[in-house]
């Protein structure tokens, strides 16, 4: 039949001579033949052969097992139509079969006991991106153009899932994936069903296309782990590493070096450029930074400005001074981005893991901390952790350090100050007043943080958040008087001069409901002599947004009063200085009198901060309209105290 003598075939193997898509199917029958509980006579099925010329022969192939002999079988061959040949019989799918499979959104198809397709719906010709009459015929395995996989997972393949399940007359599932017609890859989950009352044993699969879901769960992972500008890991995954890095570094099996880099300046890039140039500016510094990096390292972009290196493996502290320095010399080479040339300068710093005392979060604890010593020294510069480092290191960058972290671990509060009626003593409103309650020392007044908030730029996303959540009480508490009441919030030079903040005031107002007319923003003389366009541009918006300003110290700053009439300055709030003396001092009592003279003339209101005593309150009530503030009618108070203490009271009394 295949047209061999005995001398030449004897000795050879017999996969040597299947046509290798009936591979698959010859093992797995030898598979279930050499099983210890087989209980059947043997097994048939069609098989193509190459026969001695090279041609392929179609044939009926028997198997049977040999008695006593536990690795022999008998492998009888018949000419006969082999599956691989064959016209597919569409009488195999009845009419309603046909009818009930084909509008389904799933392919479908009807298969023989050999996993020959013998109806396939237009479904299946999309997922397998073949046509009906090329799919017809075919093994499922030719179909999905998937390697057959080796004996030990045969019972896994299609062909040998189908045999199985028209032999049990059970439901199968089978997960895989497949190469359709025009070469792309698709995952599905394939049902393999019974089916009775044909004219010869068949199943139906039913092959349901996964692949966009798992692109999307892929796509998610992605997101999860990777910073979408940069494509760098990001804080997430770089915790998860650096977490199973110091792990493998307690066992012995490594040592660990951990960096954090911070850019210089990087947000005067965002806010002179834009938000779109920073994000290139990033994306190159990533892809500069990344060449220093080797595979078995991990650069990640934490937040922001800040990159961190994760580095295992035996370095000597010589060969991360090197690997430093490049790093550093690399950023430092210009950037030529969006038609600028732009200088950008980096602080790093370093710290080896301590199998013995440390964990994994003291790591980037402390080599954030040798960045800031770093940055302090002169910027683009590195510098190394020690023990004698966090011993020195000066309470200005401890703080900073600290207050980097505070905001998202929300240990900053608002105190809030009761603005009154001098003469009703009626409370008319609040100024929002920022505390930090640190988790070590307590509660920390503002004089010993804003200064470091504003000089970080920090003030930017901080002062955001008094904004949302100073509207939000206010929003609350105005409820509990039954009717509305007016908020004070100081504004920093920072602030006002991000090219944001005027629709960051409006985000706040729009989501508490707070009317933007009984906001009023507390400025600095100096902050309205600031000519540049971006404060302009800000104060526009706000009155454009209906928001009042005030005027915050006034009295201690520029003697020209020219941006009381260029600004729409509501309101003046008289320095505390003015008012200590008020009761006895005549030169205090004059200047203090001349600005709500003035006040008056100009029609602005007036706010007298730092009222303490009876004797200065008695001073002030000569002008009813005046508004007051201080501890001689309520001290600052907590959102909960405050409510407490206030709601349902429209005067307080002292």
């Amino acid at each position: 039949m295949l047209g061999y003598g005995t001398e030449e075939i004897e000795g050879r193997s017999v996969t040597e001579l299947v046509q290798p898509d009936f591979l698959g199917r010859l093992r797995y029958a030898r598979e279930r033949l050499l099983q210890p509980d087989y209980k059947c006579c043997g097994e048939t099925l069609l098989l193509d052969w190459f026969n001695r010329q090279g041609q392929v022969v179609s044939t009926q192939a028997s198997l049977e097992r040999v008695s006593g002999e536990h690795r022999l079988i008998r492998l009888q061959l018949e000419s006969g139509a082999s599956p691989g040949k064959c016209q597919a019989d569409a009488s195999a799918a009845p009419g309603w079969f046909r009818g009930m499979v084909e509008a389904a959104t799933d392919a479908m198809l009807l298969v023989d006991n050999w996993g020959v397709v013998r109806f396939i719906n237009s479904s299946g010709e999309r997922l397998f991106r073949q046509p009906r009459s090329s799919a017809l015929g075919n093994s499922v395995e030719q179909l999905l153009s998937m390697p057959i996989p080796d004996m030990s997972t045969a019972a896994r393949t299609v062909t040998g899932l189908i045999t199985d399940t028209l032999r049990l007359r059970c439901q199968e599932q089978l997960a895989l994936w497949g190469v359709g017609g025009d070469g792309s890859e698709f995952s599905a989950v394939v049902s393999v069903i019974p089916l009775e009352g044909l004219s010869e044993p068949m199943a139906l699969l039913q092959v349901h296309d996964i692949t966009e879901e798992q692109q999307r769960e892929a796509r998610l992972r992605h997101l999860t782990n990777f910073d979408p500008v940069t494509g760098l890991p990001n804080r997430a995954l770089f915790t998860d590493r650096l977490r199973v890095a110091a792990t493998r570094c307690t066992r012995g099996e490594n040592s660990l070096v951990l960096g954090y880099i911070d850019i210089d300046r990087f947000k005067d890039f965002n806010e002179t450029l834009g938000h779109r140039t920073g994000d290139d500016v990033l994306r190159e510094i990533a892809r500069r930074l990344k060449r220093h990096v080797c595979d078995e390292n991990t650069l990640a972009r934490l937040n922001g400005d800040e990159f961190a290196l994760l580095i295992e493996g035996s370095y000597t502290a010589n060969e991360i001074k090197i690997l430093a320095r490049g790093m550093l010399d690399s950023l430092a080479q210009p950037f030529f981005i969006a038609g600028h040339e732009l200088f950008v300068t980096a602080s790093a710093g370093f710290a080896v893991y301590d199998c013995v005392g440390d964990e994994a979060g003291d790591l980037l604890r402390k080599a954030e901390i040798a960045m800031y010593r770093a940055k302090s020294q002169g910027r683009n510069n590195f510098c190394f952790y020690s023990a004698a480092l966090e011993g020195g290191v000066s309470e200005r960058l401890r703080l900073e350090v600290e207050l980097r972290h505070a905001l998202e671990r929300q240990e900053f509060i608002l105190y809030y100050q009761p603005l009154v009626e001098v003469r009703g003593h009626r409370v008319i409103g609040l100024e929002a007043l920022l505390r930090w309650q640190h988790p070590q020392r307590g509660l920390i007044g503002p004089s010993e943080f804003i200064p470091v908030l504003e000089e970080t730029k920090l003030i930017v996303p901080v002062g955001e958040w008094i904004m949302h959540e100073a509207c939000r009480f206010l929003v609350a508490l105005s409820k509990d008087f039954g009717r509305s009441l007016r908020l004070a919030v100081n504004v920093s030079a920072e602030q006002i001069r991000h090219p944001g903040f005027a629709r960051s005031v409006e985000r706040a107002l729009l989501a508490s409901g707070l009317p933007a007319s009984v906001l009023e923003l507390e400025l600095t003389e100096t902050l309205l002599m600031d000519h540049t366009a971006t404060v302009h541009e800000s104060l526009a918006a706000l009155k454009q947004l209906g928001v009042a300003i005030s005027v915050d110290d006034f009295g201690t700053g520029y003697s020209s009063l020219a941006y009381l009439k260029r600004f729409p300055v509501s309101a003046l709030k008289i320095d505390r200085s003015f008012i200590t003396d008020v009761a006895g001092g005549s030169d205090d009592r004059a200047i203090a009198g001349a600005i709500i003279a003035m006040a008056r003339s100009l029609g602005l209101g007036v706010v007298a901060e730092g009222v303490e005593s009876e004797s200065q309150a008695r001073f002030l009530r000569r002008w009813p309209e005046l508004i007051v503030q201080g501890y001689f009618f309520a001290p600052p108070l907590p959102p909960a105290e405050a409510r407490i203490r206030w709601a349902g009271l429209w005067t307080y009394r002292k």
